[in-house]
C-alpha cells in the first residue's frame, strides 16, 4: 500500500511516519549505541502513542499498528513498555461504547432510543448514557463516574459549607453511581428522578460531627433551593453541549462531502481537456473533421470548468455580501429563450428533450442578466443531472401578477417532502440524489436563492419523490438591488 492509499483509508501521516521511522532504523545492521537509543525512543514513542489515543484510527488499522509497534518492541528487546497512568479508565471506557455500540446495531430501526439509561461494566463501575436523535442521526454522551463526580458534585463539594453535608447519587433501582448514604439514621433528603427530570436519585444527608444542630433547619432549605438551580443548570448545559456536538457532526459530514463532490466535479473536465489535449499535441488525429470535433470537446469542457468557477466565487462573493450587480433593463422572455438554447447546445444529448414557452415583449425586468443566466443555467444543469434515462424538462416565462415568473419542471427523482425546505441551503443535497451517487457539491440552489433574493426576488420548489420537481423564480418588474 503506498503513502497516498493509507492516507486516503485514515491513517494520519505522523502515524506513517514514525512507523517507517522506528523499522528504518531497526533494519540497521551497523547500529552503534545511540541509533539502539534512538530506536527505542520512536519504537515507545508509535506505542505510548497507540495505547493513550493520540490518533483516530478504525478497529483494522489500530490493531495493525499496535502489532507493529508490539514487534519493533521485541526486536529491541523491549519485554515491557509501561501503560499509560489511566490505562483502567480508558479500557472500561472502551468496554462501555463496545457495548453501546453492540446495542445500537442489534436494536429495531423503528424502536426509540431512551434518553437516558445505565450501563455497568459490574457491580462497581457504573457508565451514565444520555442519548439524543435528531433529523435521524443520534448523539450519545458516555459519562464514567469520575465524569460525573466532576460535572455534578465536585462544584458542591467545594461549597463551604459543603462539609457539613453527604451527597450521592443512585440509579432509580437503587444501584450506587457516586457515594451512598452512610446511615439511614441522620436526617436526609432525597429527590427522586421522577420529579427532578434528572437520571438519578439524589440524596442529601447532614453530617452531625460538622454542623450546629440550631442552624440545620435554615440552612438546609437555602442549600436545597440553591441545589436544585445548580443541576438544572447543569442538566440544561448538558443538553446544550449534545446538541452543539450534534449540529458539528452534521457540519462536519457536509463539508466533507462538499469536498469530495468538488474534487469529482473539476476532476471531470479536467481529465477530458488533459486526454484531448495530448491527442492534438501528438498528432494522432487524421483528418479535419476529428480535429474540428476535438477542438469543439476541449472549448465545451473549457466552457464548463468555467462555469464551476465562477460558481464558487460567485456563491464566496454572495456569502461575505461582495457580489457586484451591472443592473440593465431587459425581456426576460428573450433572454432565458436564449440561454435555454446554448444549454442545449452545449449539452448536446438526443435522448434530453427541453421544451420553453416564453412570453417575449411582454414584461420587462431591472436586473443583472449575467447573474440571471446563472440562476437559470443551474435549475438546468440540476434539473439534467437528477433526472434518469431520457429527461424531459419545461421552461416557462410568464406574467405572474407584478412579477415575472420564471418556471423550470422535470420528471427526475425528486425530493422527500421534508428535505424540501433544506435544499436551498449550502451543501445540503437531497437524499435521493445521494442515494444514485448522482454528482453534485450542494451549492447550486443556495446561490440561486442569494441572487434571486438580491434582486428582490423569491424561489420556490415543489417536489415529489420519484415524480419529479418544479421551480418557481419570481422577480418584481423593474426590480432593483
Amino acid at each position: 500500500m503506498d503513502y497516498e492509499e493509507q492516507y486516503l483509508s485514515g491513517v494520519p501521516a505522523d502515524l506513517i511516519a514514525i512507523e517507517r521511522k522506528a523499522t528504518l532504523l531497526s533494519e540497521r545492521n551497523d547500529a552503534g549505541s545511540e541509533l539502539r537509543e534512538a530506536t527505542q525512543e520512536t519504537a515507545i514513542d508509535l506505542y505510548h502513542g497507540l495505547t493513550v489515543g493520540r490518533w483516530k484510527l478504525s478497529k483494522g488499522a489500530f490493531e495493525f499498528y499496535m502489532q507493529r509497534a508490539s514487534h519493533l518492541l521485541e526486536s529491541q528487546g523491549i519485554s515491557d513498555a509501561p501503560y499509560p497512568a489511566d490505562l483502567e479508565q480508558r479500557l472500561n471506557l472502551s468496554e462501555a461504547i463496545n457495548r453501546l455500540i453492540a446495542t445500537e446495531f442489534n436494536r429495531d430501526t423503528n424502536e426509540e432510543i431512551p434518553t437516558s439509561t445505565f450501563l455497568f461494566i459490574d457491580e462497581e463501575t457504573p457508565f451514565q448514557i444520555l442519548s439524543n436523535r435528531n433529523a435521524g442521526s443520534t448523539v450519545t454522551l458516555v459519562m464514567g463516574p469520575k465524569t460525573i463526580e466532576r460535572l455534578f458534585l465536585a462544584s458542591i463539594r467545594s461549597h463551604e459549607t459543603a462539609s457539613e453535608y453527604h451527597f450521592a447519587l443512585n440509579t432509580p433501582d437503587g444501584r450506587a453511581l457516586v457515594g451512598f448514604p452512610t446511615s439511614w439514621e441522620q436526617p436526609y433528603f432525597m429527590q427522586p428522578a421522577s420529579i427532578t427530570g434528572l437520571p438519578w436519585n439524589f440524596y442529601l444527608e447532614s453530617n452531625p460531627n460538622q454542623h450546629q444542630s440550631g442552624l440545620w433547619s435554615n440552612q438546609r432549605g437555602l442549600f436545597i433551593a440553591g441545589l436544585g438551580l445548580l443541576l438544572l443548570l447543569i442538566m440544561a448545559s448538558i443538553y446544550m453541549l449534545v446538541i452543539s456536538v450534534q449540529r458539528q457532526i452534521a457540519m462536519a459530514r457536509l463539508e466533507s462531502q462538499f469536498v469530495s463532490a468538488v474534487s469529482h466535479e473539476f476532476r471531470s473536465p479536467l481529465t477530458s481537456i488533459r486526454q484531448v489535449g495530448e491527442m492534438l499535441a501528438s498528432g494522432r488525429i487524421e483528418t479535419p473533421e476529428q480535429t474540428k470535433q476535438y477542438y469543439a470537446m476541449l472549448q465545451q469542457d473549457t466552457a464548463r470548468l468555467q462555469r464551476l468557477v465562477e460558481n464558487f466565487l460567485d456563491f464566496g462573493r454572495s456569502q461575505a455580501g461582495a457580489r457586484q450587480y451591472t443592473l440593465s433593463v431587459f425581456d426576460p422572455g428573450e433572454l432565458i429563450s436564449q440561454i435555454v438554447a446554448d444549454f442545449i447546445a452545449e449539452l448536446n444529448d438526443p435522448d434530453c428533450e427541453i421544451t420553453v414557452d416564453a412570453q417575449i415583449g411582454s414584461m420587462l425586468i431591472k436586473a443583472d442578466q449575467e447573474a440571471i443566466e446563472r440562476v437559470v443555467w443551474n435549475l438546468l444543469d440540476n434539473a439534467v443531472r437528477y433526472s434518469l434515462d431520457k429527461p424531459h424538462i419545461q421552461v416557462a416565462v410568464n406574467l405572474a401578477g407584478e412579477d415575472a415568473c420564471i418556471t423550470v419542471s422535470d420528471d427526475g427523482l425528486g425530493v422527500e417532502p421534508d428535505e424540501v425546505h433544506l435544499i436551498f441551503h449550502r451543501f445540503v443535497r437531497g437524499t435521493a440524489a445521494e442515494h444514485t451517487g448522482s454528482r453534485g457539491t450542494g451549492i447550486g440552489l443556495a446561490l440561486v436563492k442569494q441572487l434571486i433574493e438580491a434582486h428582490g426576488g423569491s424561489i420556490e420548489a415543489e417536489s415529489k419523490l420519484d415524480a419529479g420537481s418544479v421551480f418557481t423564480v419570481r422577480i418584481p418588474l423593474e426590480a432593483g438591488i
